[in-house]
């Protein structure tokens, strides 16, 4: 049971029992519930009871309270949760009867739940959220759980819960109304262009194809249709149409999404719609220019009427909203909450907080990375694109929010925010990557080797950035290239080079980022140190062009990055990527050599202390490997009896006692070199 001093359920039952002499009183199985729950309760809790009183009490509590179906429905929530907490999980006493006594509590509770709404008062969040998660298989649908928390809202103070509640109530209250795979809606309502000219529109596109099929008509023009299913970018951009300015013009969009598979973002519905004209760049067209129809009682407010539907024929009507713009990004469910008014209401304050300069840098402050690495990426995913361009423009302005941000926390924030029309995001990663240190090859098992453990380490994360720069997206690594490849002192930025080659070897770009990579080593102000950066960043290039299977040239350009290194640090890093990539590759007694070799040239007690972490570090690995290649010895061996036996038993078969004998001697003397 989670206690939280604002959602604790027994704030009521707090008890201070001293367990050193407990025992049960004696008139223990004649107390009232109520009383029962209070002395007996923190004995089962605390496990104080002999194994055969705690299954004298269990079965008391189930004969006695919890199957009774009329304590269960109308008797003290507190009381009625109490006794589940302590008692539900132990029905075994009952022998045979368990199971059906543990199915009928489950759907007692379900009907308490469904219809109290007087009792949902009494109950904090967490331990709500444990009862709609039911008893053992036996769960609420979530449907029956967003009906449970809308009527828990309207009884209870929500609005003052940290970040992680607010996000677990939205959750549990915005159950989706329909299948975002597969469903179509339609937006009307009026635009008003600011003045008379001539404007190009664009659909926003996914990265990988995956598009929301769109028809958009403007004053009775068809502006767009993407409907086709041939996949050319033109279809996604109007060619300029001609708008007279300072009056609302019909606008009518419908929109059709069939996919078989959503896989976090990928796949997920889209509508983000620009415009642009003369002395006017692409924008997401803002919600102050939007009306919804004449007649609809939202009519003074902006934005557009949104009518979903459950199919994709627009035929089996599911809700209706007001939507404040075509900025519609579902990048994670819901596409249309049952309950949209709450869920809005509690996902306008997770959005309130992550938008929130002092949040952030709190979060900061006290470690808080659980905003950053999950909670950030996931109420991200659920705003709208406007939201997700001021989110982008905030942590643009707080380097220290961004220095604290692992690759892990970008990569899974850059999923909700690469396709932004105004491109903010681009100047995010390039600022991001400068306010962090330079990344390191480290120590860890290869790749194909057991636990992969290299791979995690090194690229971990920095490839789901990279991932989301491909299809109509591929210009933008050339732009992180142009503009941020190069830091301020002349060294290599290991960050847009570990990040951007992924997406350049799924691209057939490897070769044009390598030679990047040697044009800059080949000008005469690049030196010393400056030149090692490049040198590493070649190394990590040729491990990407094998798709981290092997280091290939990674260990040869290492090595010209010790050579060209000019101060003891910048030695002491290619040291470090020399020795990783040798030791996690099995070349351990070399590995060990060069430390030796080196040993005496770094004195400090830091490069010390590393080195010898790193033969620690090597002599496991070394171990690991002489595992596995005796488990490969042994498994081929295994296998090769396996044969030899087949055959020796075709020869008894066979009445072959010359062919027995010899498979017999094969197979003792595998057995003997095993």
């Amino acid at each position: 049971m989670r206690a939280s001093n604002a959602l604790c359920l027994f704030s009521a039952l707090v008890f201070s029992v001293s367990h050193a002499n407990a025992q049960l009183p004696a008139d223990w199985n004649r107390l009232p519930v109520e009383r029962f729950l209070e002395t007996v309760g923190p004995l089962v809790d605390s496990g104080s009871l002999s194994t055969q009183e705690q299954q004298s009490v269990t079965s008391h509590a189930w004969s006695q309270f919890l199957q009774d179906a009329a304590f269960i429905s109308t008797g003290d929530w507190t009381t009625v949760n109490g006794m589940v907490n302590s008692f539900g999980e132990s029905s075994e006493s009952l022998g045979e009867q368990a199971e059906a006594a543990l199915t009928q509590l489950r759907n007692n509770l379900k009907s308490r739940l469904a219809t109290d709404s007087r009792g949902k008062k009494a109950i904090g969040i967490y331990d709500l959220g444990s009862r709609t998660n039911g008893l053992g298989d036996v769960e609420f649908s979530k449907s029956d759980t967003s009906d449970v928390f809308a009527e828990w809202m309207d009884q209870n103070e929500w609005q003052s819960f940290d970040l992680a509640s607010l996000h677990n109530l939205y959750n549990w209250v915005s159950e989706d109304s329909l299948d975002r795979r597969s469903f179509s809606a339609k937006w009307t309502g009026t635009i008003t262009v600011p003045r008379t000219g001539e404007y190009t529109f664009r659909q926003v596109e996914q990265y990988n194809g995956t598009n929301s099929k769109l028809l958009i008509t403007i004053d009775n023009q068809v502006v767009i249709d993407s409907r086709n299913s041939e996949s050319t970018s033109d279809k996604f951009t109007s060619r300029p149409i001609q708008l007279r300015g300072g009056e609302p013009l019909s606008i009518r969009v419908e929109m059709t999404h069939d996919v078989t598979r959503i896989d976090y973002s990928e796949g997920a519905p889209m509508v983000v719609l620009t415009w642009k004209s003369a002395g006017m760049p692409e924008s997401i067209i803002p919600s102050s220019v939007l009306s919804p129809p004449a007649g609809n009682s939202a009519e003074n407010r902006t934005g557009l009427l949104g009518e979903y539907y459950s199919d994709i024929e627009f035929t089996q009507a599911a809700i209706q909203r007001i939507d404040p713009a075509l900025d519609l990004a579902w990048s994670w469910p819901p596409t249309a909450p049952k309950h949209h008014e709450k869920a809005s209401a509690v996902l306008d304050a997770c959005i309130a907080k992550i938008l929130s300069r002092d949040f952030l840098r709190a979060a900061v402050e006290e470690n808080n990375s659980q905003v950053f690495s999950y909670l950030m990426w996931r109420i991200a995913y659920r705003m709208s694109a406007t939201e997700r361009e001021q989110l982008v423009n905030l942590l643009l302005s707080e380097q220290e929010v961004l220095a604290y941000m692992t690759p892990q926390m970008m990569g899974r924030l850059y999923q909700g925010i690469y396709f932004l029309p105004n491109k903010n995001q681009l100047e995010l990663i390039g600022e991001w990557s400068l306010a962090r240190e330079q990344p390191r090859i480290v120590l860890g098992e290869f790749p194909g080797w057991g636990e992969k453990a290299y791979q995690k380490l090194n690229t971990d994360f920095f490839w789901l950035t990279g991932l989301f720069i491909q299809g109509p997206y591929l210009s933008d690594i050339e732009e992180l290239w142009d503009s941020y490849l190069e830091r301020s002192d002349g060294e290599c930025n290991l960050t847009i080079v570990y990040l951007t080659a992924v997406a350049s070897r799924e691209n057939n770009m490897l070769d044009k980022l390598r030679s990047k990579l040697f044009s800059s080593l080949d000008r005469p102000e690049i030196v010393g140190d400056q030149k090692a950066t490049w040198y590493l960043g070649l190394g990590y290039l040729e491990e990407m062009s094998t798709r981290m299977q092997w280091p290939g040239d990674a260990v040869s350009y290492a090595r010209e990055a010790f050579d060209v290194a000019e101060t003891e640090e910048y030695r002491f890093w290619a040291l470090q990527e020399i020795v990783a990539r040798m030791g996690s590759c099995g070349e351990c007694d070399e590995a060990l050599s060069m430390i030796q070799n080196y040993r005496t040239d770094f004195g400090s007690e830091r490069f010390s202390a590393e080195m010898e972490s790193w033969t620690t570090r090597i002599n496991e690995i070394r171990q690991a490997y002489e595992k596995l290649a005796a488990d490969r010895k042994k498994e081929a061996i295994e296998a090769y009896v396996q044969e030899i036996e087949k055959r020796r038993q075709k020869a008894i078969a066979n009445n072959n006692p010359n062919g027995r004998s010899r498979y017999d001697s094969i197979i003792e003397s595998a057995k003997i070199s095993e």
